[in-house]
């Protein structure tokens, strides 16, 4: 059966008086970015027979195509293009390698992932880079269902409210907000703060501050309390932590030049195998954007 992999996926500027700016996207129909996405996470559980690491990698590309303007939102349609994913174990090595552009013969993994490639999702996004709506992810999920090869009934159900979790449209577009969410709704000058939140599976109340505006560009930092909980059957966590991140965007068009998002957070995790024990875990994480230029 398909493993549960969080995949945290994704994402101007206009001059007013007194030194002020509106910061926010400025996107036109028909405008294309391309994002690499790079990330990596460990998680620690202090078990009664010693630590156990879980090492998780993520390589994507993401192509972002302006599809229609409307009033204030921006209709997007985002497609992955490569996606590379591995979790190795200390105590259990190899645990899950995917290849989803070259999926080999039997490769039940990466054949469900290459099922993502190509599969578009649409979303409406605010110019503060609010997220409010998503189509596309259950469709996604009925292909990866169907990648998998699974003819039982019942086990195609389970890997589908599985899969729910993370690529279901409201998991998306919590996802998606790391990457878009972090305009203010009124002008600021350098110097100034503003805040915004999300919620889902990470939920986060971000502060942020203008640190530099250039004619070119703008950078963004932000720190987050941030608390993650995950409602898996066989092993529900939930921990609390601290985020920071720095942005770079683009003055013209508004979007991420450049995001660099780290974390750290601690709470307890409730392996089914260990019945009601609360085990200590402790996650680490790293994700970078970059904009890679066509």
């Amino acid at each position: 059966m398909i493993r549960s992999i969080s995949i945290c996926l994704l994402f101007c500027l206009t001059s007013l008086g007194f030194g002020q700016t509106t910061l926010q996207y400025s996107l036109e129909k028909g405008e294309q970015f391309t994002i690499r996405q790079e990330a990596q996470q460990q998680i620690i559980q202090d078990m009664p027979q010693g630590p156990h690491q879980v090492t998780n990698t993520l390589q994507s590309i993401m192509k972002f195509e302006v599809t229609g303007v409307q009033q204030d939102n921006y209709y997007i349609t985002v497609t992955f293009k490569e996606l590379n994913i591995s979790l190795s174990s200390n105590l259990q090595g190899t645990l899950l390698e995917v290849n989803a552009g070259d999926p080999g013969e039997g490769d039940q993994d990466s054949n469900v992932f290459h099922s993502l490639l190509e599969s578009p999702i649409e979303i409406v996004m605010s110019r503060t880079g609010n997220v409010l709506n998503v189509k596309g992810g259950d469709i996604m999920i009925d292909k990866m269902v169907d990648a998998s090869g699974l003819e039982d009934e019942y086990s195609r159900m389970l890997m589908q409210a599985s899969l729910e979790r993370d690529f279901g449209s409201k998991a998306l577009a919590n996802s998606f907000k790391q990457l878009t969410y972090f305009y203010p709704d009124r002008a600021v000058k350098v110097g100034d703060h503003w805040s915004n939140q999300y919620q889902g599976k990470i939920s986060a109340r971000n502060d942020w501050t203008l640190e530099e505006l250039l004619p070119t560009k703008a950078t963004i930092l932000g720190k987050a309390r941030i608390k993650i909980k995950i409602d898996q059957p066989d092993q529900p966590i939930e921990l609390e932590g601290l985020q920071q991140t720095r942005l770079v965007t683009l003055r013209d068009s508004g979007f991420v030049r450049s995001m660099k998002v780290e974390s750290n957070s601690k709470g307890y995790s409730s392996p089914m195998a260990l019945g009601e024990v609360a085990v200590p875990t402790r996650i680490k994480s790293t994700i970078t954007y970059t904009l890679i230029q066509d």
